[in-house]
């Protein structure tokens, strides 16, 4: 299982609540941040912009105490990032700040989790994994030079929930059985797995 500390931005850059926006938006130009949390002049955590806040009408002269979101999310770095992921998603938030103990150590953003995904599929089909296992009624999408197709998996065919699977095309009006593997699809019309 990962956890948020295996994949997270350790280094947290802070701003004080007083600091222009002209010089926050500026110091994330230079540092490539895309959040930035705020802190009080005790280093207290009191919110957090991100360069989406930062587009409004603000003045540059004003401190980015207005422009903040003080609602911010944190998260500690021992919870595996699939909880992380759902905590994001679910608020529809790109960064979550990582705190243990009340103290800052990381940052977190679907940057980092979409690199530990593609980290794990590479990982996974390294060792030979092509996919994850299915169940007939689950949905999938087959990429190919031409497009994208979703499919309806009508059954399993392959062993253990591995292809090859039984599919309906959404784009079928037809609703005709195809077989299609993970790394194309097939013109191969079917009543069932069985040729």
């Amino acid at each position: 299982m990962q956890t948020v500390a295996d994949v997270m931005t350790p280094f947290v850059r802070t701003v004080r609540t007083t600091q222009p926006i002209a010089a926050v938006r500026d110091l994330m130009v230079e540092e490539s941040l895309h959040a930035v949390p705020i802190v009080d002049e005790y280093g207290e955590l009191r919110g957090i912009v991100s360069s989406s806040d930062l587009l409004e009408g603000w003045s540059p002269t004003e401190s980015v105490e207005h422009a903040m979101n003080r609602d911010v999310r944190t998260i500690a770095p021992d919870i595996d990032v699939a909880a992380a992921a759902h905590e994001m998603l679910s608020h529809g938030l790109h960064h979550l700040v990582v705190r243990t103990g009340g103290e800052m150590v990381g940052m977190l953003s679907s940057w980092d989790l979409l690199r530990s995904l593609a980290r794990t599929v590479q990982e996974m089909t390294a060792a030979g994994y092509a996919s994850p296992p299915v169940e007939a009624g689950d949905d999938l999408v087959v990429f190919r030079p031409d497009g994208s197709y979703r499919a309806h998996i009508a059954e399993v065919c392959g062993p253990d929930g591995h292809p090859p699977y039984a599919v309906t095309w959404y784009d079928d009006p037809e609703g005709v059985r195809y077989e299609v593997s993970v790394e194309h699809r097939d013109d191969v019309v079917l009543d069932g797995c069985e040729r």
